[in-house]
């Protein structure tokens, strides 16, 4: 069987909220391509894989998908381009039950095989979950809510929407066990910036409450889960911090540093200035630029020494880079280097 292939689930600890699914006649080959990057925590792994003998291309793959469901891409603008991704807001499990579709549908369910992790992937994956836990705060549990397993949760805006809890963090809706807030994409028609428990209520209550109830941090202080709008994380003013920037930009799915280049739009609104120390070029320099005219953060990310100090304007009095973007220019050119850093921004997010 020389042209057999195989259709693929990745996942990859970095994007927890997503999955890659594709095509490869040698997914061994497609997995180191993917691995090269240095741009990336961690690496990608085969969590499922499905046998097929007709040649396929990701493309009539991603076909197949995108009409059971167009909303499960990943897609986004980037300097007026349009870029469509392998990647699908979706859960591995429900990835899974897809291919588990076509294999029955064809009689081929011999050929669909769930990938048993390795020991180092498994590691890898309870890194990436401590790292999610500190980032995005701890996982809601119904548990620790003292909600028991069983119970029915209403949906906030339409109690005649309900889901039932099957284990500590998953429930079950029409038939299918997923997590709250995969549900909550599903009924609000959003993507991103998601936390599920804020949509559904338990005897009347919301679970946020239950969550500032019975959940709290080491020093004892009371955990609130990001609200909708995220209204609850600054107060409406001019600017915002640093940390306040990371602390959106980690709701929304990327893990910014605090070691990373923060800057403000300048008083006269005509540039992003900042002074980060020359070793930043020596590792994966993040930078978050804040437009506080539009509320909106600019984030990028330049692999590590993609440029050299010798490009850039040295302060005299301290080896540090006089970085300096204008405001007006959507290519993001510092203009003391002429450095265009769009190709390296990676996200733009609103608060």
């Amino acid at each position: 069987m020389k042209n057999h292939g195989y259709i693929y689930i990745l996942t990859n600890p970095s994007f927890p909220d997503y999955i890659k699914i594709g095509y490869a006649t040698n997914i061994e080959e497609r997995l180191e391509q993917l691995n090269r990057s240095e741009c990336m925590p961690f690496a990608f792994r085969v969590y499922a894989t499905y046998e097929v003998e007709t040649p396929l291309s990701d493309k009539s793959v991603h076909e197949i998908i995108d009409r059971l469901n167009p909303t499960l891409r990943a897609i986004e603008t980037v300097n007026g381009k349009k870029r469509v991704r392998e990647f699908y807001a979706m859960s591995k499990e429900e990835a899974y039950s897809l291919l588990e579709l076509m294999a029955k549908i064809h009689n081929c369910s011999d050929k669909l095989k769930i990938i048993k992790p390795t020991a180092a992937e498994r590691k890898e994956e309870a890194v990436a979950e401590e790292i999610e836990k500190i980032t995005r705060g701890e996982f809601f549990s119904f548990e620790k809510c003292h909600i028991p397993k069983g119970a029915v949760l209403e949906y906030v805006k339409d109690g005649s929407i309900t889901c039932t809890i099957v284990d500590d963090r998953r429930i079950e809706y029409d038939g299918e066990i997923m997590y709250m807030t995969t549900l909550a994409k599903m009924l609000t028609g959003k993507k991103h910036g998601i936390a599920g428990p804020i949509f559904f209520k338990y005897n009347g209550k919301n679970l946020q409450e239950y969550y500032n109830e019975f959940q709290t941090v080491e020093n004892g202080s009371k955990v609130a889960i990001v609200s909708e709008t995220r209204q609850d994380l600054v107060e409406p003013k001019d600017t915002i911090k640093k940390s306040d920037a990371i602390l959106f930009l980690q709701k929304a799915g990327i893990s910014v540093p605090k070691q990373c280049t923060f800057a403000s739009l300048n008083k006269n609104g005509r540039y992003y200035w900042a002074n980060p120390d020359v070793s930043v070029l020596l590792n994966d320099w993040w930078i978050v630029l804040n437009d506080n005219k539009k509320r909106e953060l600019h984030c990028f990310l330049v692999p590590a020494n993609t440029y050299n100090e010798n490009q850039f304007k040295i302060r005299k009095d301290r080896n540090a880079i006089d970085f300096e973007v204008y405001y007006a220019e959507s290519s993001f050119i510092d203009i003391r280097s002429k450095i265009s850093f769009a190709p390296w921004r990676i996200k733009t997010i609103k608060y």
